[in-house]
């Protein structure tokens, strides 16, 4: 059980609040608190449900600060940023929104999370379905033995140039 959730106890909004989530009433959306507040209060959630939460923020830097209240109070929180917009063309362009957003995807698919924060624009922003993720996805450790044209092939199938 988490202190920070013990703190929440007694108060009866939290209570209802808790009530809803138990009984399915869900999405749902508190008004009237700050944002720390509110990552106090999904922290608990998670912690008191065994549940997890996605939290739909206004904009990546709110996203990017409720991810880190929720981390400094024991969350596994995952950050999905928006995907970066490239109308010109180089000849060179970095692909870490691209990494962090499949690291999430990763994530979210082995249940390594508490809660999954982004922006209103990243969430409206198409993805890779689910199985297509899955099924395109492989794992090399340092340990493993796999030819250099299984790698080769496992990347162009996966949509590499």
């Amino acid at each position: 059980m988490s202190s920070f959730s013990d703190l929440l106890k007694s108060n009866s909004e939290y209570k209802e609040i808790l009530a809803c989530v138990k009984k399915g009433r869900l999405p749902m959306g508190v008004l009237g608190v700050s944002q720390t507040p509110k990552a106090h209060i999904v922290h608990s959630l998670c912690t008191d449900t065994g549940r997890k939460a996605l939290v739909v923020t206004a904009d990546e830097a709110s996203a990017v600060k409720f991810s880190g209240d929720m981390e400094t109070m024991g969350s596994k929180c995952l950050m999905y940023p928006a995907r970066d917009f490239n109308y010109r063309p180089t000849d060179s362009q970095s692909r870490e929104y691209e990494r962090r957003r499949l690291g999430v995807l990763e994530n979210i698919i082995n249940g390594e999370y508490d809660a999954v924060v982004c922006s209103v624009e990243a969430a409206m922003q198409l993805t890779v379905p689910r199985e297509v993720l899955k099924r395109k996805s492989a794992g090399i450790t340092h340990d493993s033995e796999i030819s250099p044209e299984r790698v080769v092939d496992a990347l162009i199938s996966a949509g590499y140039v």
